[in-house]
């Protein structure tokens, strides 16, 4: 009688166990597959267009609008089993503390697994109406006349990316020069 006890308290202790031993390598893989992975990435120079602008018709300042398209490349290289996605990409663009431009580039899904390369697009738009423009519009004039039309702004601002519940950013900070030889810089 004593056998038969034995047995079946070491069989039960044997189910548990290969139970136990299932249950800890299904949450060991869960965790491997879904614990979030920091991406990597790499922010290249910042591109410009060439400007585009409207004259002045009174002539000061000589341009009455500024249109530039800037241009940030990204690679973004997700080791996750899962993608992810970028939430919001803030660049502001200020020239010596002025802002003149904000980055337009949307929601992006990044691909589990894998480098994914993409643009950052924003635009700097500087226009001669507004007061407070007028004043950042003779600024940059001013320093494209002394700088031979080369005139240097900073791009700065963070990418937010989700992974599952998990939140993280990372920043651009970098200085770009914006080409304005043949734009009037005076009347």
């Amino acid at each position: 009688m004593g056998d038969g006890g034995s047995s079946r308290c070491c069989k039960i202790f044997g189910i548990v166990c290969a139970i136990l031993i299932v249950l800890a390598i299904a949450i060991g893989l869960t965790v491997f597959f879904l614990f979030p992975r920091i991406p990597e990435t790499q922010v290249g120079q910042a591109t410009t267009s060439k400007p585009a602008y409207t004259r002045n018709p009174t002539g000061n300042p000589p341009i009455k609008d500024l249109y530039v398209n800037v241009t940030v490349p990204v690679n973004i290289t997700n080791n996750n089993y899962v993608d992810i996605n970028i939430l919001s990409i803030d660049l502001k663009i200020t020239h010596e503390g002025d802002p003149i431009g904000v980055s337009d580039t949307g929601y992006t899904n990044i691909p589990k697994r894998q480098l994914t390369k993409f643009d950052i697009l924003a635009k700097i738009y500087v226009s001669g109406e507004d007061p407070n423009s007028a004043a950042y519009m003779a600024r940059l004039l001013i320093d494209a006349q002394q700088n031979n039309g080369k005139v240097k702004v900073l791009i700065k601002g963070p990418v937010t990316v989700k992974y599952l519940t998990v939140t993280t950013s990372f920043d651009i900070n970098q200085t770009t020069e914006v080409d304005m030889s043949g734009i009037p810089t005076s009347r």
